[in-house]
């Protein structure tokens, strides 16, 4: 039956239109076949052949009168059609149904028919086109990228801003896809603007959405776009369409940067390559374009809002348990807290690339996170005020078995037997970089001077400036102009 009719409907289409162009499209067969039905037409015509169809014709034909099933799917589709979407008939159902009434029909053949019929009947869709006039519309989605960090397959997440006039493209990568990372792509893309656009479109991302129904905005994000000046547009669920430039930009950006590299020593560099990619991209000329993204991008600049005076601060606050190892765990990683801050429960900043531990508003000690998860920071110095106590838990510590290998050569080298000694040089770092130390020690060595904290102390205060965070100075004497209080008793009418 099948070939019957596929040879049918190719000959009607061909004699009546005189091509088979979109034939194959419409009957779902490849285009091999209705060309090859096609020039045993023509053969058959030519007097080189006797038949169109196989030569087991009758057959076929004989299958095709007895194909009465085909009469009862389309009645069970023509009946389901007026019922709610979620709760129309599928093709696996019809077929179950077909079965229990005793028709002989495979489900292939079922699910065949049923693609045939929605085919015809099916209203088709249309797209509106659209006019992106400039200045006004970016749009912003999510990516991810196969990539293989220092010697790791890693998937990376790709941030991804497509600009709808200029079809300018931005891209970073990203470990994961938080909401301070979107907010960190953000300010990096407007203040390579340098201005803000009248809105950016969304998809429905739970960073940026936290209720679909409800197109509920989450609030963080809300604040950051009310600080910088730009309307929040969400599309609708599964309507990619709504926002095409970016959708098309995402591939397009991760098959130019990484169809040819995908090996980096770490994400910073590969997003260093996929910066200079980015450019490449847009010093291009797109297609139907007079102008490449870049240049279009400098007529659009002029239209953007400018950017607010003060960046947005990129962090969340959050509070920690501190364990009886003075540490705290972040995000599956753990952190070492200074021994000399008391209390059980200490109030962190989360930012992009660290964590700052705070005591009354004041950045106390700040840790960088690491790329992997399940790893430790730890500071040595976070332990000097315990370690004096305790001189003996110092050599098989995690805190000085995690430092540098400098450090532990050091300790290793010259106090292994005097560690109270080594606590002392622990305690310079509060005031020197621990690159200074190690150099010094070095430095002392190659004179064959033992590294002792005096001697080391006493080189650091002359061959350099103690390191020690910033200390701001206000005037105590400020003089404050009191106005008389005779003036607002004249204004309010009781002296004169």
């Amino acid at each position: 039956m099948k070939k019957a009719l596929e040879i049918q409907k190719i000959i009607q289409k061909y004699e009546e239109t005189g091509t088979i162009k979109g034939t194959a499209r419409e009957l779902g067969i490849s285009k091999a076949t209705v060309k090859k039905y096609l020039q045993r037409y023509k053969e058959v015509q030519n007097g080189e052949r006797d038949r169109i169809s196989p030569e087991n014709e009758k057959r076929v034909f004989e299958k095709l009168i007895s194909k009465e099933y085909d009469v009862r799917i389309i009645e069970l589709l023509e009946k389901n059609a007026t019922f709610p979407k979620k709760q129309r008939l599928t093709a696996q159902k019809i077929h179950r149904v077909m079965e229990e009434e005793g028709w002989k029909v495979s489900y292939s053949t079922v699910k065949r028919r049923v693609r045939i019929y929605k085919q015809t009947h099916k209203p088709r869709e249309v797209f509106i086109k659209q006019v992106h006039p400039a200045g006004k519309t970016i749009e912003y989605d999510w990516g991810e990228v196969k990539l293989k960090i220092n010697g790791v397959e890693k998937v990376c997440q790709m941030g991804e801003f497509s600009i709808d006039c200029s079809l300018y493209y931005y891209a970073r990568l990203y470990s994961q896809q938080t909401l301070l990372e979107v907010i960190d792509i953000h300010q990096r893309f407007l203040e390579r603007l340098g201005g803000v656009p009248e809105e950016i479109v969304y998809d429905n991302m739970k960073t940026v959405v936290t209720d679909n129904r409800k197109k509920k905005i989450q609030a963080t994000f809300l604040d950051v776009a009310t600080h910088y000046g730009f309307k929040i547009r969400l599309c609708n669920p599964r309507k990619p369409n709504e926002k095409g430039t970016v959708e098309n930009g995402v591939g397009y950006v991760r098959r130019e940067a990484f169809s040819l590299r995908r090996d980096f020593a770490s994400l910073e560099e590969a997003n260093e390559y996929l910066l200079k990619e980015c450019e490449i991209i847009n010093g291009r000329l797109p297609a139907t374009r007079k102008q490449t993204r870049a240049q279009a991008l400098k007529k659009e600049q002029e239209l953007f809002h400018p950017l607010p005076q003060t960046p947005w601060d990129n962090y969340k606050t959050e509070t920690r348990h501190i364990n009886r190892y003075s540490m705290i765990s972040v995000d599956g990683n753990t952190y070492s807290v200074p021994d000399t801050y008391l209390p059980g429960v200490i109030e962190i900043r989360k930012c992009m690339d660290r964590i700052e531990l705070m005591e009354d508003n004041r950045i106390i000690a700040v840790h960088k996170i690491p790329e992997e998860k399940g790893k430790s920071s730890i500071n040595i110095e976070h332990y000097a005020q315990t370690l004096q106590k305790k001189p003996g838990a110092l050599a098989q510590s995690v805190a000085l078995r995690t430092s540098t290998n400098s450090l532990q050569g050091l300790y290793d080298k010259y106090y292994s037997i005097n560690p109270k000694g080594f606590l002392q040089i622990i305690e310079l770092l509060k005031e020197y970089k621990e690159k200074q130390i190690l150099d010094m020690a070095e430095e002392l060595q190659e004179k064959g001077i033992r590294p002792t904290a005096e001697v080391m102390q006493n080189m650091l205060s002359q061959n350099s400036k103690p390191f020690s965070k910033p200390t701001y100075f206000y005037p105590n004497e400020i003089e404050v102009k009191h106005p008389s209080l005779k003036e607002y008793d004249i204004l309010m009418g009781v002296k004169k």
